[in-house]
């Protein structure tokens, strides 16, 4: 069925992820491979996929792995054509063999859409071209700013390969910063798969990791970091379908936030949109990202998914489920 419908993958692949890059309503398909350029599968829409990643501009790094779709900067809008998309692809390179000396090539890749003009390679833009060696990510709103952070498992296959895993913070959609140590998050053994989920139900993501490598003896217990938050309010919102699938997977969340200044600003979350190597929970916390002040969030709270659109209207009560 893959190759009838265009995806014909021979190589090694090592990521995938699925992500509607161009608003059209049709899932579209990125896959990264090993020592091979990386694919961008658009849906066609008659269950047809055409590989446009060379055309766009996105067949980068030359050994990615783990990859995902994001809305790196907050600023996407319904359709590409209209005022900047910031939806973005953001492969991984690979965990290196034996040695831990990175080389250039190595380095992962952030790619800005840019809607009818393609894709755009910000990684140096945003800080975050150095070595990562990750085979295992995710992201999430680890600080309730409303910009979303990531997570990288590090490692390598080899048994003496140990660098720490990685934790960076999203600085208003412009940057990241690497906060590992301040997180205290830079764990040694080897991370796999990761999942952000607010497990003690107080309103702040904590991390689990499943840590290990593939040797006998490189074995790991799991972790599970809780974060203590801080005085951000917060809000959780699930979805339930109705005429799609039950757990909503692709809706569309936009939360319009209004500020203590009187300002608003949106916030964009995608149901089941995880990294590969990762899985988090199906509750988005599009969070208002404010600190003491007003109490109460959000002009506007709409979900989408093509023929199941829901939306409500009216201000919506911050720090609690929705």
């Amino acid at each position: 069925m893959a190759v009838a419908s265009g995806i014909d993958v021979a190589q090694c692949s090592k990521g995938s992820a699925w992500g509607d890059f161009d608003d059209d309503g049709d899932l579209d398909l990125f896959v990264s491979i090993m020592n091979r350029p990386s694919r961008l599968y658009r849906n066609e829409g008659n269950g047809q996929f055409k590989d446009v990643a060379p055309e766009l501009g996105v067949t980068g790094p030359d050994r990615s792995f783990a990859c995902w779709f994001w809305d790196l900067r907050q600023r996407r809008q319904a359709r590409p054509l209209r005022p900047r998309t910031t939806r973005s692809l953001l492969p991984r390179p690979p965990r290196r063999r034996s040695s831990c000396r990175f080389r250039s090539r190595g380095r992962p890749r952030l790619y800005r859409n840019l809607g009818k003009d393609g894709f755009k390679d910000v990684t140096s833009d945003v800080g975050l071209d150095r070595a990562t060696s990750p085979m295992g990510c995710n992201f999430g709103d680890v600080d309730n700013d409303g910009y979303l952070d990531f997570y990288l498992g590090t490692g390598g296959m080899s048994f003496e390969y140990l660098v720490p895993n990685l934790m960076f913070r999203n600085i208003g959609g412009k940057s990241f910063e690497d906060v590992t140590m301040a997180t205290r998050t830079g764990h040694l053994q080897k991370g796999h798969g990761i999942s952000f989920a607010d497990y003690d139900d107080d309103g702040h993501l904590d991390l689990f990791v499943e840590a290990g490598g593939a040797v006998p003896g490189d074995d790991a217990f799991n972790l599970l970091f809780k974060n203590p938050g801080n005085k951000a309010h917060w809000l959780k919102v699930k979805l339930v379908g109705t005429k799609t699938n039950r757990s909503a997977l692709g809706a569309k969340i936009k939360a319009t936030i209004a500020g203590p200044d009187g300002a608003s600003r949106t916030i964009y979350r995608t149901i089941g949109n995880n990294g590969s190597f990762g899985g988090n929970s199906l509750v988005e916390h599009p969070r208002p990202g404010r600190r003491e002040g007003s109490r109460r969030a959000g002009d506007h709270l709409a979900g989408r998914r093509d023929e199941a659109d829901h939306e409500e209207r009216g201000r919506r009560p911050v720090n609690r489920d929705h």
